[in-house]
């Protein structure tokens, strides 16, 4: 098939979509969900914004109307625990007597990394 000009192909890269169905005039109803997604679904979902396109589906029909429908895909991955740190008194010195660790190498390499970028462990 050709695309008609002033077109252009793009393909979406593979990944995983939160789906959500729009429901109202556009551009409206758009922003008002897109804001509640960001807000409220995605900090509870167990997901995490992922580094690909959002999507956007129009149907047919009039965008103007209270009744359009629509879809957002969303570009998510599973959330990653994550590490809290900030700076502190603390180094990884004194997690390594409070916790025992063998490799105390390691955690003086580590910690040398994080006091050069000024943060320690919590």
């Amino acid at each position: 098939m050709e695309l008609p000009k002033n077109f252009c192909e793009y393909v979406i890269p593979e990944g995983e979509y939160a789906v959500f169905e729009c429901v109202g005039a556009v551009p409206k109803a758009l922003q008002d969900l897109q804001r509640n997604i960001i807000k409220d679904w995605l900090p509870s979902s167990g997901y995490e914004y992922a580094n690909l396109p959002d999507v956007e589906v129009y149907f047919e029909g009039d965008r103007n109307k209270d009744d359009y429908k629509c879809e957002i895909w969303l570009p998510v991955i599973k959330r990653i625990r994550r590490v809290s740190m900030t700076k502190t008194k603390y180094s990884f010195d004194d997690f390594i007597v409070n916790a025992g660790s063998k490799d105390k190498a390691f955690y003086q390499r580590l910690d040398k990394l994080l006091i050069d970028g000024g943060y320690h462990s919590k």
